[in-house]
């Protein structure tokens, strides 16, 4: 995240005038295996959902790299008397990663460069391993001073010191979606139901809506399984449905009447288990949410539209 603008500096730094100057050039995607094909999520916003733009991808069961191409097309801007740093010294890159959902924080090097007339390229490649994400992750690029051989005055003077006033790239990679995306996992137990409902967040309006805090679990093991798992009938299907439709009113009750949550706050964190309440509630145009009846009514009522709308009967 960036740096605050009120504070002030006592050593010269990259500033927003200067990054146009020098010419920095930034392209991204995001990149996973499936079935040994590669995937490729281009990323053409800063903050970016990625299960809402593949839902191929699952934090689970796939990795996922980072990958950043960096041009500086007059990096000798940065150096001198005048500039950041002495052309004797070198420059380095470095990207800042971490996530109070996903429990950690690192900072990597990502290059370094000198003083040169000629562009410098970059090229930044980060694997994050299965069920290492969830919740919002943010990245952040900067300049620091890498290697020092000279010192001027008003310039940093120890290696290490952070050379731009604010992070010149942010990514925020947001892992578990607003809702659109339901946490199914599976467990199996042959004397069990076909489905089963978990809860273990605390407090609706801050859990992340992800497996850990809230899971629909199907039993692998029941006859039924294959038939809702493939979904290849409208039966089929509309057996899924109703398993979903009973969850998400359990859900929304759960949330709403004996939470007494309110969906309508102006400061809902993003990607919580009461935004995703809001999500269903705006999406199945739920207008009476006082009691377990009205929402599961209400509910069945839209998705049963849409499933009459969809492919013909394959029975």
């Amino acid at each position: 995240m960036g740096t605050n603008k009120s504070q002030i500096s006592l050593y010269k730094k990259i500033d927003n005038d200067l990054l146009e100057k020098i010419g920095v050039q930034i392209e991204t995607y995001l990149r996973y295996t499936d079935d040994s094909e590669d995937k490729i999520i281009d990323v053409e916003e800063r903050s970016i959902a990625i299960n809402e733009v593949d839902e191929g991808w699952s934090p689970n069961d796939h990795e996922l790299s980072l990958n950043m191409s960096l041009k500086i097309l007059e990096p000798m801007r940065l150096f001198g008397r005048n500039s950041i740093t002495s052309a004797e010294n070198t420059l380095g890159i470095g990207c800042h990663i971490y996530s109070k959902e996903s429990h950690f924080q690192r900072t990597v090097p990502v290059g370094r460069f000198k003083s040169s007339n000629r562009e410098v390229n970059i090229n930044f490649d980060y694997t994050f391993p299965p069920s290492s994400l969830k919740g919002q992750v943010y990245i952040d690029f900067f300049v620091y001073l890498a290697e020092i051989k000279e010192r001027f005055n008003y310039q940093a003077d120890k290696a290490g010191m952070i050379l731009t006033e604010e992070n010149f790239l942010e990514l925020e990679l947001i892992v578990d979606g607003d809702g659109s995306v339901f946490p199914i996992t599976e467990f199996n137990d042959k004397e069990g139901p076909l489905w089963k409902l978990e809860k273990h967040w605390v407090d609706a309006s801050d859990a992340i809506f992800n497996s850990s805090n809230v899971s629909l679990s199907l039993n692998a093991s029941h006859p039924l399984f294959d038939q809702i798992q493939k979904g290849k009938t409208r039966v089929s299907r509309a057996m899924m449905g109703d398993i979903m439709i009973q969850a998400m009113s359990q859900i929304i009750q759960q949330v709403l009447i004996i939470e007494n949550n309110n969906i309508n706050d102006d400061n809902l964190y993003p990607n919580s288990i009461l935004a995703a309440v809001k999500y269903w509630v705006e999406s199945f145009e739920i207008e009476d949410t006082s009691s377990l009846f009205s929402i599961s009514n209400s509910m069945r009522a839209h998705w049963d539209r849409r499933l009459m709308r969809g492919e013909n009967e394959n029975d």
